[in-house]
């Protein structure tokens, strides 16, 4: 159970937490925080 809690809680912290971290970021930055936002989407769905 406490490793289920952990990957919400990330989850979580990097859904709230990434329109802030994308608005200050440069354009490239933007593109790899989304290839790996969406690969951590991935594998959570399995």
């Amino acid at each position: 159970m406490p490793a289920i809690r952990v990957i919400v809680f990330r989850t979580l912290y990097s859904f709230f937490s990434s329109p802030a971290r994308l608005a200050v970021r440069s354009g490239r930055s933007k593109d790899l925080e989304i290839i790996v936002l969406r690969h951590e989407n991935t594998v959570l769905r399995r």
